[in-house]
């Protein structure tokens, strides 16, 4: 998704960034509003999707900034044909403060449907085809579209908050998550009846509300946990000076997943499973400082997972240098954090719920 996205600038310190899918739409809604309706009512739609699309970014920017007060750490907001999606590397686990971030955007689509309903009263009439009167009611709509009990949507996160106020966080998160499932199955089949977009939508809140789930996994099954009780200490270190040839002579009669380009400095990392396309890119006489991976963070054995793990998860650092002392002592990396979530995941469920 990142890939496909232009940014736009920033508002509040928050990251504001386009889909070029939304381009694309708006394209095509232009064009056919402009041959069905004519050249000024073409616009005039035109105008009225653009309308829509800031009053989404109003209501994914109340999210962010509520989710801030409350500890939250917002990457950006993207919009997309059907909406926006605020990507937070940190949301708040406190019931109460999940539901006022929750609500913060239905209240805000209230909230603009009211203005406008009070400036321009009496004209504004729901379901009349005039530019405010139809501001008025995507408003309604999309405030109470979003307070479906649909998790990830805004009303799956108002239930796991209810449910979290008695039940606890892990117990509110898998009921949300199993009903947001269902609700998508429903929405998609209701719509295979009566209208395609439906289904779209429903595919769209199926697979988020996979990603939620593999994210909570992630963090119960890690949560607590300390960077030396996950780090892989089974890593071959080797110099930067070395050729890619030589790291794949070495890579066929070593049993290592990981080589870390090493002397004085960490200077990055080479997982076994790459060394194949780069011998496809790059010339067997590439040093493997010029192609080991850089993007990382050092921390100490101490540290907490939690700290670091959205981090990794989002793709903000590719892996975590665990250093004590001055001495590399392990690494974590995305695999090794898959198979520490499997393991540890069925191990917490067996011994502890």
């Amino acid at each position: 998704m990142k890939k496909w996205s232009l940014p736009l600038g920033k508002i509040f310190g928050i990251e504001i960034k386009i889909h070029f899918t939304f381009f694309l739409f708006f394209i095509f809604l232009t064009l056919s509003g402009i041959k069905d309706l004519g050249i000024k009512k073409g616009i005039s739609s035109a105008f009225l999707i653009l309308s829509v699309f800031i009053c989404v970014l109003l209501h994914e920017i109340s999210h962010s900034l509520v989710g801030i007060k409350y500890g939250g750490k917002v990457k950006n907001i993207i919009l997309l044909p059907i909406g926006g999606i605020a990507q937070m590397e940190k949301i708040p686990t406190n019931p109460f403060s999940e539901l006022k971030m929750a609500i913060a955007g239905p209240l805000t689509n209230f909230i603009l449907a009211g203005i406008l309903y009070l400036i321009f009263y009496p004209k504004v009439v729901f379901g009349k085809e005039d530019f405010v009167s139809q501001l008025t009611t995507v408003n309604v709509i999309l405030g109470t579209f979003n307070l479906l009990p649909a998790f990830p949507m805004d009303g799956g996160r108002i239930l796991r908050g209810l449910l979290g106020i008695k039940k606890g966080y892990y117990f509110a998160t898998k009921i949300a998550i199993k009903v947001g499932k269902i609700f998508s199955i429903g929405l998609i089949l209701f719509g295979l009846y009566f209208h395609l977009w439906l289904v779209f939508i429903g595919i769209f809140v199926f697979i988020g509300a996979i990603s939620e789930e593999n994210i909570f996994k992630a963090h119960f099954a890690l949560f607590g946990l300390k960077a030396s009780q996950i780090m892989v200490e089974d890593f071959k270190r080797i110099p930067p000076e070395n050729s890619l040839l030589s790291l794949f002579n070495m890579s066929i009669k070593s049993s290592y997943e990981v080589f870390v380009i090493e002397k004085e400095t960490i200077y990055g990392i080479i997982k076994k499973k790459d060394i194949p396309s780069f011998l496809d890119k790059f010339p067997l006489n590439s040093t493997v400082y010029e192609i080991c991976n850089k993007n990382f963070i050092v921390v100490s054995p101490e540290t907490e997972v939690d700290k670091f793990l959205s981090h990794i998860l989002i793709g903000k650092i590719s892996w975590v240098a665990v250093v004590e002392n001055g001495y590399l002592k392990g690494v974590i990396y995305p695999e090794s954090i898959s198979d520490a979530i499997t393991l540890i995941g069925i191990y917490k469920k067996r011994n502890f719920l």
